[in-house]
C-alpha cells in the first residue's frame, strides 16, 4: 500500500498482505458479495477498484468520495470473468495524497469451468486425440 491510506476487503486489513504470494491470498466464493473501503488522512476525491487476471487489468468500480473514506460492496459474480482462481485486486484513490494498493482475492469454485480450466481440457483432449493418431501409424509406413 502506497500513500497515506488503509484499505479492507471484507474486513482484513490488506496491508500486511503480498500481492503476489498466492498463500496470502484472501479467499471469496464466486457467489459472493465483498465489502472493499479505503480510508485517507486527507481528503479523497475519486476512488477506483481494478481486477486483474494474466496481467490483464480491468475497472469494475469506480466513484467519488466527498470525505477522507470511500466503500463498495461487490459482488464477485459480476466481475470474476475469468470464473475460479486467483485475481489480483488493485485499488487506487486520488485526492490531496493519491494511494494506491493491491491484494489477492482467490475465487473459490470449479477451475474445470473458468477459461483456463477449459482451455486445459481442449488441450489435454488434442494430446489424447494426437497419442491415438499416432498409435495407428503402422510400422514402416511413413507419416505424411
Amino acid at each position: 500500500m502506497s500513500g497515506p491510506c488503509s484499505a479492507q476487503v471484507n474486513g482484513v486489513d490488506v496491508a500486511p498482505l503480498s500481492s503476489s504470494d498466492t498463500g496470502k491470498a484472501i479467499e471469496v466464493d464466486e457467489t459472493d458479495t465483498i465489502a472493499v473501503a479505503s480510508q485517507s488522512t486527507s481528503a479523497i476525491g475519486g476512488y477506483r477498484i481494478q481486477l486483474e487476471y494474466f496481467g490483464i487489468r480491468w475497472t469494475i468500480a469506480k466513484g467519488q468520495s466527498t470525505n477522507n473514506q470511500w466503500s463498495r460492496q461487490v459482488k464477485v459474480s459480476d466481475y470474476a470473468r475469468y470464473g475460479a482462481g486467483v485475481y489480483r485486486v488493485h485499488g487506487v484513490s486520488d485526492g490531496s495524497s493519491s494511494c494506491d494498493g493491491a491484494v489477492l482475492i482467490d475465487v473459490g469454485g470449479n477451475p474445470l469451468t473458468s477459461l483456463v480450466g477449459i482451455i486445459a481440457l481442449i488441450l489435454v483432449a488434442l494430446g489424447v486425440a494426437n497419442a491415438f493418431a499416432l498409435l495407428r501409424v503402422r510400422p514402416g509406413r511413413a507419416v505424411r
